[in-house]
């Protein structure tokens, strides 16, 4: 790896898009993407300017307060925008790209020091960044290669859930029950389901396909030994950070993208009384945890609900802002909001009891977080939703939705279904 003093140096890039470096790069065993599927800026890192980071710390707030990085000024490309309302992964300049699954810091998070990137402007402009002008020719040797072939297959023709609808009923109506009694307002009940598949590249073949099918603004593609690749397209900022100012974009409420029908469909969307519910719930419950770090006033919500267009969907999304008090750390900030309060439930603890009761196996990186960390000068990280993981042979993923007191236990099932389409046909299957 090149020594941490190094300065930075940057070039233009070859005229391809991420999709295209990512197949150059397919046989590489560590391959990091943060794309931005022309929504946002996209980042690319691979090989030697990649070395993964071990931090021994009890705690999340540890883990990523031990993440530090030489990154002086002039380390930073004079284009770099930090501005946590920025889109997407907009503000990374280097620093640590991090994955923490559901149940962390119980399972250690990972973190990968990154010397060298491939980064594309949302209107597909490229540019090489590295420290040292050899990290930076090798890597723009690298881009030269050809493309190498990606395809997956499924080996069974159905996607196999860890349970079936009379399952789901079953648990749907237990957490109804529990919310009669006033035990909860909320719960976030998710279903795993598996496949075996094959294929060359297979897991950059499946996300290929996801990001193709289903742009979204915090799609990541995390490949490295040791632990199974996670695949995600998800459309949901757990938490920015810029500075003293942080920002989170809980989501509830989705609906398909109809051409034609826009201003309908964000209409139904914007009127319906249980997404708006469940929404407001979430909300509450992100300004409590952001409020356990803030400087005293200054948690604010900037919008309690407002359509997010997506390019083939429409999500009902808030936004909640605060700045981080004097004498805290951006990790304890993290640390106090994680797991994200959209796929647990309100109360907050209460609700993951209940979900661990209801739930087979831990969740692993579906409902976890991702993206980049830089220590002083912020953070983009997403909510692991629209997110499998792939091992051995074995595509895994999850889907889920919010219950409430009036959810029909049926219809939670029909919609816990149709949000693992997108992903079954990526991975070459079809749900039972």
């Amino acid at each position: 790896m090149p020594a941490l003093s190094q300065p930075w140096s940057s070039r233009p890039g070859p005229p391809i898009t991420p999709a295209s470096a990512l197949r150059r790069l397919a046989d590489r065993p560590t391959l990091l993407a943060l794309l931005g599927c022309g929504l946002g800026p996209s980042y690319v890192a691979w090989g030697e300017s990649v070395e993964p980071v071990v931090v021994q710390a009890a705690d999340l707030a540890g883990f990523f307060d031990g993440l530090s990085v030489d990154m002086p000024d002039s380390a930073v490309p004079v284009d770099a925008d930090v501005d946590a309302d920025r889109p997407g992964w907009s503000g990374f300049t280097g620093g640590h790209i991090v994955q923490c699954d559901y149940e962390a810091p119980a399972t250690p998070p990972r973190a990968w020091r990154v010397d060298g990137y491939a980064a594309w402007t949302a209107d597909g402009a490229c540019t090489l960044h590295a420290r040292g002008d050899a990290l930076l020719a090798r890597m723009a040797e690298d881009l030269t290669a050809v493309e190498r072939p990606c395809s997956v297959a499924a080996d069974r023709a159905a996607l196999e859930p860890a349970w079936h609808a009379d399952g789901h009923v079953e648990r749907v109506t237990r957490i109804r029950s529990l919310i009669a009694d006033g035990d909860i307002y909320q719960a976030n009940l998710t279903l795993p389901f598996t496949a075996a598949i094959s294929g060359a590249h297979a897991d950059l073949a499946v996300f290929l396909a996801l990001t193709d099918a289903s742009p979204a603004p915090f799609s990541a593609f995390l490949r490295a030994p040791g632990r199974s690749t996670v695949v995600s397209h998800s459309p949901e900022c757990f938490l920015a950070s810029a500075g003293e100012r942080m920002v989170s974009k809980p989501i509830k409420g989705t609906r398909r993208r109809i051409a034609g029908q826009d201003e309908r469909t964000r209409a139904e969307l914007s009127e319906s009384a249980k997404d708006r519910a469940e929404l407001a719930m979430i909300v509450d419950l992100v300004r409590h945890d952001l409020g356990r770090v803030a400087a005293t006033g200054s948690v604010r919500v900037e919008s309690a609900a407002s359509v997010l267009d997506l390019p083939t969907l429409h999500h009902l999304e808030a936004t909640i802002s605060a700045r981080l008090r004097p004498g805290s750390t951006l990790g304890e900030a993290i640390a106090a909001a994680f797991p994200p309060g959209s796929v647990t439930g309100a109360p907050k603890i209460r609700a993951m009891q209940i979900i661990q009761n209801c739930e087979v196996g831990a969740r692993g990186a579906y409902c976890g977080a991702f993206g980049w960390y830089a220590r002083g000068i912020g953070c983009r990280l997403a909510v692991a939703i629209r997110t499998l993981t792939i091992a051995g042979g074995v595509a895994t993923l999850h889907a889920g939705s919010g219950i409430v007191a009036d959810s029909d236990p049926v219809q939670e099932w029909l919609e816990t279904c149709a949000k693992a389409e997108a992903m079954a046909a990526a991975v070459g299957a079809r749900l039972p």
